[in-house]
């Protein structure tokens, strides 16, 4: 589980087991909390947590084998399938392209995304 901040301040933390995207505002002390979509394929449970600049939150979905972005505007979850089977996605980052890059614990690998933003 991995816990950020926004560009506008806003604390983002990530659940495994409840598969819940937390949301804090220091400003109001208010929390909130986003239920991420499962697909039947896992539990949904999230990991590893990214935000960029465009109010995008990148977050690695293990049990799905996928890489999610959490639009924080529309408060939409969209998945990107790994090709590997079973890589278990757990570490993300950012390079200075906008390139994703993340860990595949269950393969030993290190898998890239290219997003259009």
């Amino acid at each position: 589980m991995e816990v950020t901040s926004d560009a506008h301040g806003i604390i983002w933390a990530t659940t495994f087991n409840a598969g819940l995207l937390l949301r804090f505002d220091p400003a109001t002390e208010q929390f909130s909390y986003y239920h991420a979509p499962s697909t039947g394929a896992g539990t949904g449970g999230m990991y590893g947590l990214l935000a960029a600049n465009n109010n995008t939150l990148w977050i690695t979905v293990p049990a799905e084998n996928a890489i999610g972005r959490f639009d924080t505007t529309t408060q939409h979850f969209t998945y990107y399938r790994i090709p590997t089977d079973g890589s278990s996605p757990l570490g993300i980052a950012m390079d200075a392209k906008n390139f994703l890059w993340f860990t595949e614990a269950g393969s030993n690998k290190i898998g890239q995304l290219q997003p259009s933003l």
